[in-house]
């Protein structure tokens, strides 16, 4: 199995919030996206993660498209960071599938999150279905006024999250879709098929599920996503 990165691929960039963080976008990403989605099998092929969060199950992506995205980060980052050249250790390269029942939903999975604090970890969600599955939202926290979580910070953030449960209780068993009493949403993008959107991990983001039911991965939320860790 090979891919390629479509060279018309339309890329995007938005610089979001206070701290101007930057959100890439790349429209009609690889050449086709045939490949993925027959390697998207049927469901039995995904597996739920005791140690993850995420609300779904995954399953391994082939080692051909992680080469694709990591010699496609080299080539993109470096105008966007005004980098000579970077160089990309990819930590997660896996297919995903949103598949979790809104109400078994548990509080840290109701609200924004961030994957680590490293600023040097980047997030990539390639979606393999429509619009109506739900994109992906990027927020801040209001008590706090934190968008990005770092080492310096993340103690106090979740100190203040503590706090925000005690005087408001935990947010209802659903999935976020915008901004609330605790997060204002600062952007969103749309899911599209074969569209990208890449965005460091630190950056409080939460996917916008609309649709999470599904007979088979191909008529579900079905997005490729990877870690890229950039020196």
């Amino acid at each position: 199995m090979s891919f390629s990165v479509n060279p018309l691929a339309k890329v995007e960039v938005t610089y979001i919030g206070s701290r101007q963080t930057p959100v890439i976008v790349a429209d009609n990403f690889l050449d086709s996206v045939e490949g993925l989605l027959q390697h998207a099998g049927d469901m039995s092929s995904f597996t739920r993660q005791q140690t993850d969060y995420y609300p779904g199950a995954r399953k391994p992506l082939p080692q051909a498209y992680e080469q694709t995205v990591k010699h496609w980060v080299e080539s993109a980052l470096p105008n966007i960071l005004s980098h000579s050249q970077v160089t990309v250790d990819v930590t997660l390269c896996a297919m995903s599938l949103t598949n979790q029942s809104p109400d078994t939903l548990i509080p840290i999975q109701r609200i924004p999150h961030f994957d680590t604090p490293d600023p040097n970890q980047w997030a990539l969600v390639h979606y393999l279905c429509a619009e109506s599955f739900g994109g992906t939202g990027f927020f801040k926290h209001i008590r706090s006024g934190f968008e990005t979580i770092t080492e310096a910070n993340q103690k106090s953030y979740f100190r203040t999250l503590a706090d925000d449960a005690s005087v408001s209780g935990v947010p209802r068993a659903q999935y976020l879709q915008g901004s609330n009493d605790l997060f204002d949403m600062l952007h969103s993008v749309e899911a599209k098929m074969n569209r990208l959107v890449m965005y460091p991990s630190n950056l409080l983001h939460s996917g916008l599920i609309k649709n999470w039911q599904a007979s088979t991965p191909q008529n579900g939320r079905l997005t490729a996503n990877a870690f890229c860790v950039v020196a």
